[in-house]
């Protein structure tokens, strides 16, 4: 409207409509350098919605003038015909940085959701830590979790070789160029990360082997104790069951239970005797 207001005469509007053109392709063309973060993909993408605004306001006016004047039809066909490859040069801009957005939307998506999968890694391997100084039955339940952790592990490095090989697709196409370098450093920490918690779960794994271990030693050496102490208790009642003691039998006895219960105490490296 304004332009059919200040120029009624339909050359000047051909003209300033042809200029209109050149200016919007000459701004497409000379698009280049380097988009580092989210917010500056953001306002290229809003430069071109604007660019292809302006391309939709000189078609408009290309098909009224098309419609008023058969003077003009050639100008106007060969004006529209430019028009329609810019449109389509920005257009197919637009896809592209849409596409590359998606992509880093989705980048971002997944590395969060690795490096939440990665805190809960830390969180377990600290409480399996501090089992081991409990009882054997809490070692054992800490054990079993690191054997699922180990196995939850071979999955979570496949997703972030999976982030990586998506970073690996972002469109190339685009007249700016789109630098990752900050995904690229997000990944290598999560690699960084996966190492040591692969590290950090062999440790958490073999001192609780270690403590558990100890623990099955000690009640196989109580597990001895109880039974000389009910042998015992046996003994007692086969010298006493006819009322008599035969203090021969209660000597051999005796000097046979001190050594088992020093050989007893010898292995758990505690010396009573």
């Amino acid at each position: 409207e304004n332009i059919s207001t200040t120029m009624p005469d339909q050359n000047d509007k051909l003209c300033y409509l042809e200029k209109e053109l050149d200016e919007i392709l000459f701004i497409l063309n000379s698009t280049k350098g380097i988009i580092r973060n989210p917010e500056e993909l953001n306002l290229y993408i809003e430069r071109l919605i604007v660019l292809k605004s302006r391309i939709i306001i000189v078609e408009n006016e290309l098909v009224t003038i098309g419609f008023t004047s058969t003077s003009e039809t050639e100008k106007v066909g060969e004006l529209c015909e430019k028009s329609h490859k810019i449109f389509s040069s920005v257009t197919e801009e637009m896809e592209m940085a849409d596409l590359c957005k998606g992509r880093l939307n989705t980048l971002r998506q997944e590395i969060a959701i690795i490096r939440e999968n990665q805190a809960d890694f830390f969180k377990n391997l600290n409480d399996c830590e501090g089992a081991a100084k409990l009882e054997s039955a809490v070692i054992e339940k800490a054990l079993e979790r690191c054997l699922d952790m180990r196995e939850a592990l071979s999955g979570h490095w496949n997703d972030i070789m999976r982030v990586r090989h998506l970073l690996h697709t972002l469109p190339t196409g685009l007249r700016m160029s789109v630098s990752p370098v900050s995904i690229e450093k997000e990944i290598s920490q999560l690699e960084d990360d996966y190492v040591l918690i692969e590290k950090r779960l062999c440790e958490v794994e073999n001192l609780l082997k270690n403590r558990f271990s100890l623990w099955k030693r000690f009640e196989r050496q109580l597990e001895a104790i109880q039974q000389s102490i009910q042998e015992t208790d046996f003994m007692v009642e086969l010298l006493t069951v006819h009322g008599n003691i035969d203090y021969d039998r209660l000597l051999k006895a005796t000097e046979r239970l001190e050594v088992n219960i020093q050989l007893t105490f010898k292995n758990l490296n505690i010396n009573f005797f």
